[in-house]
């Protein structure tokens, strides 16, 4: 009789963010799909929660896909570093060596900011900001973010539709990308820049100046990039168009 074959039993190597570990695990396309991760100990959050105790044993949840690819869910501020554990499928027990790797992960509330305001006008806004990640983020002095009207692209497509056009079409889109954008939102961190370590809540004001080019009777939606976050700005134009701007009777 012919001897079966040991199973492999050398670690695997998983390196992420602490929620998005993953490795492909060949041979295993038939296992149970549903497993634990388990740590001898807790691995150190930076929340301070979790702290190792040595004669604990911490359990995660893990999930092999059809295609092999495993993948394990550790906290969010699960700190940086490696850590040695195992996975048991069936009768069989996996060793794993997990490589977290440092990751931000900012939170905005509220979630969505909405503004109005003259052109030029200067705004304050107070948000609240917490790191939900495993490494510290620092915060600069000053963004700018970027505003399109709303209804930008239905207005050139009608503009373009409905005339001749006397340029090549790439050229007449740009220009009419242009006249539906209203330019820069200066943001200004007035309070609560600087470094934002992981767990730490902190409220932040923004002091805001609207672009000149910001049409009265119009709305835009803006994204403001800080780290992981695309925070989304909506902002509708109130007051008159500054004497240049105004068109000629």
């Amino acid at each position: 009789m012919s001897k079966k074959k040991k199973p492999v039993t050398s670690a695997l190597r998983v390196r992420g963010s602490p929620h998005h570990l993953a490795t492909v695990v060949p041979g295993l396309q038939n296992a149970p799909q549903h497993l634990t991760f388990e740590l001898p100990t807790p691995p150190p959050r930076a929340s301070g929660q979790g702290k190792p105790s040595p004669q604990e044993l911490a359990a995660f949840p893990a999930f092999l896909q059809r295609t092999g690819v495993l993948r394990i869910d550790l906290p969010r501020d699960t700190l940086p570093g490696t850590y040695e554990g195992r996975i048991r499928i069936g009768d069989r027990e996996q060793p794993v060596t997990v490589e977290v790797e440092p990751r931000v992960h900012l939170r905005l509330f509220p979630k969505r900011l909405y503004l109005s305001g003259s052109p030029g006008e200067h705004l304050g806004v107070d948000l609240t900001l917490t790191n939900q990640g495993n490494a510290p983020a620092e915060i600069r002095r000053a963004y700018a973010c970027g505003l399109f009207d709303i209804d930008g692209f239905d207005r050139i497509l009608g503009r373009i539709l409905n005339r001749e056009l006397k340029r090549e079409p790439l050229e007449e889109l740009i220009d009419e990308v242009g006249r539906e954008h209203a330019g820069l939102m200066r943001i200004k961190i007035a309070r609560g820049s600087g470094e934002v370590q992981p767990g730490e809540v902190r409220e932040i004001r923004l002091e805001l100046v609207l672009p000149a080019q910001l049409h009265p009777s119009r709305t835009y939606n803006g994204m403001w990039r800080l780290h992981n976050l695309h925070y989304p700005m909506r902002v509708t134009g109130t007051g008159e168009l500054p004497p240049a701007r105004r068109p000629l009777p």
